[in-house]
C-alpha cells in the first residue's frame, strides 16, 4: 500500500500474468468487453457517472421558450461564472492552483457546449420532457449559463443526434446519449494525471470536447488526440475546439484500441467508466508515460480509479478507492 493506494510493480507481462490487482482488472468482466453500442433509447455513460443517477436529473419547467423574456447575460458574467466555478472546486478540495485550474478558467463552456439540455418532467413522468437551451437565444442564456457552471454533469446529446445545426426547444421521450463529467471529478483526474506542456495525450471519449479542450490547454493542441465511437460528437468537438483556437486531432473510432497512428503517449485519459483496463492502451503509454482510468464493476472490492506509468519495460499500477 503506497499513500492510500495498492500498488505493483514489473514488466507488461508480469503484471497481467502475475495474478495480481492489475492482471484481475486486463481480464474483468471479459464477457462486458468491448462495451456495446447503446441500445435505441439506452443512456450512453460518457462519463464516470451511472446513468440512471443522470436520468432522475430534473429542472424546473419555466416559461414556454418562446415567452421567456431576453436578458443581457454575456461573456462577462459567463467569465464571473467560470471564476466561481474553480472557487467551489478549491472549496471542495477537487481542484488546486495549478495548469488544471488555469485551463478551467480560460476555457469558456458557453462556446464548448453552446447547447445543453435540461429535463422539464418529473422523474416518473413519461415520455419524459427535454428541452434544448441555446447560448445563440438570449432568453436561454441565463439558465444556460447556470447549467453549465453548476459543476454538475451536462447533458448535450439526446438519442444520438448530430450535435451542429440543431433547433433548440422541447424534445418528447427517448434518452441523453451523451453527457459531460461531473467537473470536480475531471478536475481531479486531470490533477492526478500531471499533464504538462509538451506531452503526448490521448483523450479517450471525446463527448462534449470538455476534456480535449483542458488537454490542448496544458499540453499544446498539436500534442493531443481525441477519439469518440460516435461521428457526431466528434464532429462538434472539432469544431468546437477549432473556435476557440485548438486544433488536436480528433479521431472517430473505438476508443478501446487507442489511436495507434500517433503513438505512443504520455498521458492517456479515459473519460468514461470502463469495466476493465484496455490493453491496447497500456501497449501505447510511452516510456514514463500514465494511463488513468476509472474501473466500474459490479464488484464492491474493487477501487475506482486505476493509474498506470511506464518505465522502461516496466509498469507500475495503482488502484485508488472511490471517496
Amino acid at each position: 500500500m503506497e499513500h492510500g493506494r495498492i500498488a505493483e510493480h514489473g514488466t507488461y507481462d508480469e503484471l497481467a500474468h502475475g495474478g495480481g490487482l492489475f492482471a484481475e482488472l486486463l481480464a474483468l468482466s471479459t464477457n462486458r468487453w468491448p462495451p456495446r453500442r447503446p441500445r435505441p433509447g439506452a443512456t450512453r455513460n460518457t462519463g464516470c457517472l451511472p446513468a440512471p443517477w443522470r436520468e432522475n436529473v430534473t429542472m424546473p419547467d419555466p416559461a414556454s421558450p418562446a415567452s421567456r423574456p431576453a436578458t443581457s447575460v454575456g461573456p462577462a458574467d459567463a467569465a464571473a461564472a467560470r471564476a466561481a466555478m474553480v472557487a467551489r472546486l478549491h472549496e471542495a478540495g477537487d481542484a488546486s492552483p495549478g495548469p488544471v485550474t488555469e485551463a478551467l478558467l480560460a476555457l469558456p463552456r458557453q462556446e464548448l457546449m453552446p447547447q445543453a439540455y435540461v429535463r422539464r418532467s418529473a422523474p416518473d413522468e413519461m415520455p419524459p420532457r427535454w428541452e434544448l437551451l441555446d447560448w445563440s437565444a438570449p432568453q436561454d442564456r441565463e439558465e444556460l449559463l447556470r447549467v453549465l457552471h453548476s459543476g454538475d454533469s451536462v447533458a448535450v446529446q439526446h438519442d444520438g443526434e448530430p450535435l451542429l445545426g440543431r433547433a433548440r426547444g422541447v424534445r418528447s421521450g427517448g434518452a441523453m446519449t451523451s453527457m459531460s463529467s461531473l467537473l470536480g471529478m475531471t478536475a481531479r483526474l486531470w490533477q492526478e494525471l500531471d499533464g504538462r506542456g509538451g506531452h503526448r495525450v490521448l483523450d479517450v471519449g471525446t463527448g462534449a470536447g470538455v476534456t480535449a479542450a483542458v488537454a490542448c490547454h496544458i499540453a499544446g493542441d498539436q500534442n493531443v488526440v481525441s477519439i469518440d465511437l460516435d461521428a457526431h460528437l466528434t464532429a462538434s468537438a472539432a469544431v468546437r475546439l477549432a473556435a476557440l483556437g485548438y486544433r488536436p486531432r480528433v479521431v472517430t473510432g473505438n476508443g478501446e484500441q487507442g489511436c495507434a497512428d500517433f503513438a505512443p503517449y504520455d498521458r492517456v485519459f479515459v473519460s468514461f467508466a470502463v469495466p476493465r483496463i484496455p490493453p491496447m492502451l497500456v501497449e501505447q503509454l510511452a516510456p514514463g508515460g500514465r494511463l488513468l482510468a476509472t474501473v466500474g464493476t459490479d464488484s464492491p472490492s474493487w477501487p475506482g480509479l486505476a493509474v498506470i506509468t511506464k518505465t522502461g519495460r516496466r509498469y507500475s499500477h495503482a488502484a485508488m478507492p472511490n471517496e
